[in-house]
């Protein structure tokens, strides 16, 4: 696993255009995923093998209107 840390997550949600991310088997948190809710332009996110987020944290996801793919694996 790789550590992306909270303050990373700060920065994420200043890339307001972002249109991909993967973060897939990082060390993100729920707390993290709330920086997304942001991100205007994301279409695709991945987060397969993030083991620290719970099934409520995905709640941060929901005003991703563009979020078009998601990869939960």
């Amino acid at each position: 696993m790789h550590r992306i840390t909270h303050g990373g997550f700060v920065q994420l949600g200043l890339l307001t255009t972002l249109p991909s991310l993967d973060v897939s088997t990082t060390w993100v948190t729920d707390a993290a995923l709330e920086h997304l809710q942001i991100l205007c332009c994301l279409q695709s996110l991945k987060i397969s093998g993030c083991n620290r987020i719970t099934d409520s944290a995905l709640a941060n996801l929901v005003p991703l209107q563009s979020l078009t793919a998601l990869d939960v694996t």
